[in-house]
């Protein structure tokens, strides 16, 4: 290829970046809401709004931004206190879970490395 084509592909590729429009990230509400046992109406109950809305975030997940996982996760907190944060809603919640248990595995093991008493080193060569 040569440097006309090179600068061509590149215009391109810049051109259709510039122009993609953003897409939102995965969201696992339907799923969060089935493993804590709750419908669509709870969930707007809880978040004092219209089932309407809910229903349009699960529907239509590019309307979902951090603002309303912020609100899902605020409504939720008091009833569901494992909950970590708004990020929480982006993963499946089998992995948010087994994150929090390989976290606290983690802590576990720091916690007891911490407790085993240091033996000092031995100096080479003086012992008798």
């Amino acid at each position: 290829m040569d440097t006309d084509s090179l600068s061509l592909a590149a215009d391109i590729a810049a051109m259709t970046t510039r122009y993609r429009s953003p897409v939102a990230p995965r969201h696992y509400i339907r799923e969060w809401l089935t493993e804590l046992s709750l419908n669509q109406q709870d969930l707007a109950d809880l978040m004092e709004i219209d089932k309407s809305n809910i229903t349009r975030w699960i529907k239509h997940p590019r309307r979902v931004n951090i603002d309303v996982l912020q609100g899902i996760y605020e409504a939720l907190k008091p009833q569901f206190p494992s909950l970590t944060g708004p990020s929480d809603f982006l993963k499946p919640p089998a992995m948010a879970m087994a994150e929090r248990q390989i976290r606290a595995a983690a802590q576990t093991i720091v916690g007891q490395r911490q407790e085993e008493p240091k033996i000092p080193p031995q100096r080479p060569g003086r012992g008798r």
